[in-house]
């Protein structure tokens, strides 16, 4: 038993080291060395390019998320303004998309259902008691 835990225990160190050798330097020491100057001017151009799309990427993903949780909230109202409304059924399903993606909200309300199952409960009564 106690091989078997110091095998564990040096089993663990050894991830831990591993683990702590992870390294995500892209070498930019090394690489600015080994550009020449035009190489250096296209990679800083090729930077700013990226940075650019990522700043355009992120603002256009804050408006969607705005106008989408606008739209959600203004469905949601609308929801519970007819469920208010005394015997109406209605189904609203609505779509939005979002930051980061599509988001689908369905809101239903089926009377039917309750008079079908007093209608069928009014039945049974009637049969238990005959």
């Amino acid at each position: 038993m106690d091989d078997k835990n110091e095998e564990s225990t040096k089993e663990l160190a050894v991830i831990r080291q591993q683990a702590s050798t992870f390294n995500l330097d892209l070498g930019a020491g090394d690489a600015s060395t080994a550009l020449t100057v035009p190489q250096k001017q296209e990679l800083a151009s090729l930077a700013q390019r990226q940075k650019i799309e990522l700043a355009s990427d992120v603002a256009r993903r804050q408006i969607r998320l705005q106008a989408s949780a606008a739209d959600m909230e203004q469905t949601v109202q609308h929801a519970q303004s007819l469920s208010r409304a005394k015997c109406s059924d209605f189904t609203i399903r609505s779509r939005h998309e979002t930051a980061s993606g599509e988001t689908t909200i369905t809101v239903a309300r089926s009377t039917n259902l309750l008079i079908l199952a007093a209608i069928v409960a009014g039945i049974i009564l009637l049969i238990m008691f005959k």
